[in-house]
């Protein structure tokens, strides 16, 4: 196998485990394919004429939408779900959001610069040529 077959296969998405007592479940948050992160991104940035209160609620649970997967790796939440997920309790989104963010290596200062909100923290992980 050649090093383009072995980075195309590779199974390269980490899964964390964790357990919502409130909602009886073990979910597993995932990191994001570079698709879905162009996608979180693009959302941010399209949302910059709405309030900021509904920015951040998008930007929260569309995250928790997008890396929320079962045992498999499966999505368990698509986008019409996210409204929806937004009425459920506010501590256990917390956690899955708080993990989904460690994992993810994004920072909310660079995520709220994307909304419209803030000036870049100056951090970039991007590789220079």
């Amino acid at each position: 196998m050649d090093l383009r077959d072995k980075i195309l296969t590779a199974d390269d998405l980490r899964r964390e485990p964790l357990t919502l007592e409130r909602w009886c479940v073990t979910v597993y948050v995932r990191e994001l394919t570079g698709t879905e992160r162009a996608e979180y991104e693009t959302l941010l940035i399209e949302n910059k004429d709405q309030p900021m209160a509904e920015r951040i609620r998008n930007m929260r649970d569309s995250l928790i939408a997008l890396t929320t997967v079962n045992e498999a790796g499966e999505r368990v939440f698509n986008s019409d779900d996210i409204e929806e997920l937004g009425k459920k309790n506010a501590a256990e989104l917390e956690r899955v959001y708080d993990l989904s963010m460690t994992i993810n290596r994004l920072d909310e200062k660079d995520i709220e610069a994307d909304a419209g909100n803030l000036e870049p923290s100056g951090s970039d992980d991007s590789i220079s040529e």
